[in-house]
């Protein structure tokens, strides 16, 4: 390395920022790269999940590496050649985020980096990897409008795809055109400034000057093959190899391509050679490797008419049902399940409306009753409103199902905070006690009623990784006791379901491999479906 260089770069310098990814950072991102994946922009998509919500982009925190404000050479502009990245855990809107990076090698004008991302709270690592920054000589930076966004760089509209593992063939390929200009460059720029606040953001012909975003933006298109293409919306991004051998020209076009070279039916997860290819050149521009994990699709709760062939009537009639988290799994399946049977149903959700105005419009197209009450379950004022609105309808209470849960993510002790813990107890347990103690004086009333809670064989053989949960779960069955004692004179039974893994949203994405051990402890080797949870918590109810 020059005199110079030495002087600004060591090894094992380090250099850091600190950012925030919102949702609007995301829609930017989406429309710079044209990777509109569901699990990024359709919050519906997002709610099935196995995040029970829409995660971040996961090459879109990357960009912040532009912006170390240490890794540079005075009157150079930096260039990534290189990129190793691996993505480890999700990423969500609105996180606060820390992009940490230390120098591991110097050479001739070329430093060697590897980088880490971890939430600011947590100290997870979310995301790690290494690059490779190349330093030319600068170019002046000059002064530009930064307009709101620039249109994508893919040249073609993608429809995203839906294939599943089966589907897709070694040797599959799939690529777009694309092409990049310095309006592009400014949106990317906007994403970063987005994330920033103003003192630690770069005037743009300061970022101009220090830093040759291209590559960064080229690489950012791994996400769009991924999320759009090969395999699509059932996509888990797990790594990227890229290295680039010479620099893209704006205005030209190109094309992004990837083939499959190799698949692994354990973890159903695909390795593909990605090239960037065109413009003047005949030579690969770019090349490298992407590693990515195909996701089974949601699971599909069974039609009413399915559920009527398989189940005779045990005079429910007429009886009001509240049922909580009902527009999805369990739930959803146990409230067809009471309009079957005649049972007069309230269908609670959260955030899934158009989830449980279909379930309603199933049961009412088959000759039932229902309708769709949102709340949260954590706050007392909206359950209180929930329970006022269901007696102004139907007049009672006659059957409270408490089923609500927050998520069966899977996360270790020490990476857990408080507020994490502290959800799970909220939906799960704060959940069951705001609808009991709105629900019991209506039963008090009438001296007669029957509350069902939902606990887990999970609590008495804890899977790894699922403190919260189990210990929620846990807290919900002293409750269940406990009222169990004190309403019994009255004639008001309080009961509790444990079953074992269901098939459901929430046990969807635990891996094969991890699916297998589990069934090979359970008596019958399979999963239990959503109806047979269902029909023992009609049982309990008539």
């Amino acid at each position: 390395m020059t005199k110079q260089a030495q002087n600004n770069l060591i090894v094992g310098q380090e250099s850091s920022v600190d950012f925030k990814v919102t949702a609007a950072m995301v829609a930017q991102f989406a429309a710079l790269t044209g990777d509109q994946s569901s699990l990024h922009t359709s919050a519906a998509y997002g709610r099935r999940s196995m995040y029970r919500t829409n995660v971040v982009h996961g090459m879109l925190p990357l960009a912040f590496l532009t912006v170390l404000k240490d890794i540079k050479i005075e009157s150079h502009q930096a260039q990534i050649k290189s990129l190793f990245v691996r993505f480890i855990k999700p990423i969500f809107p609105n996180d606060l985020l820390q992009l940490i990076s230390k120098v591991i090698k110097c050479e001739d004008k070329q430093a060697h980096l590897e980088f880490n991302v971890i939430g600011q709270n947590t100290k997870a690592q979310l995301t790690t990897g290494k690059c490779v920054i190349d330093f030319s000589e600068s170019i002046s930076g000059d002064d530009k409008k930064v307009s709101a966004g620039a249109a994508s760089v893919v040249l073609e509209h993608l429809t995203e795809e839906n294939q599943s593992y089966e589907d897709i063939k070694q040797t599959d390929v799939k690529q777009f055109p694309f092409q990049c200009d310095e309006n592009h460059l400014l949106g990317l720029y906007n994403i970063i400034r987005e994330g920033l606040n103003d003192k630690a953001c770069p005037a743009l012909k300061d970022w101009i000057k220090a830093v040759d975003a291209r590559n960064i933006l080229l690489s950012s298109l791994s996400s769009t093959m991924v999320g759009m293409c090969l395999p699509g919306k059932r996509a888990t991004f797990m790594d990227l190899n890229l290295q680039f051998h010479d620099d893209i020209v704006f205005g030209q076009t190109y094309r992004f391509r990837s083939v499959v070279e190799f698949k692994s039916d354990s973890t159903q997860t695909l390795v593909e050679k990605v090239t960037i290819e065109g413009g003047d050149s005949s030579e690969a521009v770019a090349s490298g490797q992407i590693t990515v994990k195909v996701n089974d699709a949601p699971v599909q709760m069974p039609k009413i008419t399915e559920l009527k062939k398989a189940n005779e009537n045990i005079h429910l009639k007429d009886k009001v049902v509240l049922v909580t988290g009902a527009s999805r799994g369990i739930g959803e399946v146990t409230a067809k399940l009471f309009s079957i049977y005649g049972a007069k149903v309230a269908v609670n959700y959260y955030r899934g409306q158009q989830d449980a105005q279909r379930v309603v419009e199933e049961i009412k197209a088959n000759g039932g009753q229902a309708i769709a009450v949102g709340a949260d379950v954590t706050d007392r004022a909206q359950v209180q409103q929930m329970v006022g609105r269901i007696v102004r309808e139907y007049g009672t209470i006659d059957v409270l199902v408490n089923n609500a849960v927050s998520n069966f993510y899977t996360i270790s002790f020490m990476d857990l905070t408080w507020s994490d813990f502290q959800k799970d107890l909220d939906v799960i347990v704060k959940g069951a006690f705001n609808c009991c103690q709105e629900v019991l004086p209506v039963m008090c009333r009438q001296k007669e009623g029957s509350i069902i809670n939902l606990s887990t064989t999970a609590v008495d053989n804890p899977p790894v990784k699922q403190a919260k949960y189990v210990t929620a779960k846990s807290a919900l069955e002293g409750l269940t006791r406990s009222l169990a004692v004190e309403f019994g004179s009255q004639n008001i039974k309080v009961n509790l379901i444990t079953p074992s893994m269901v098939e459901t949203d929430l046990t969807q994405h635990i891996p094969k491999i991890v699916k297998s051990g589990l069934i090979k402890d359970m008596p019958d080797k399979r999963f239990m479906k959503p109806e047979e949870v269902a029909q023992n918590i009609i049982n309990l109810a008539a």
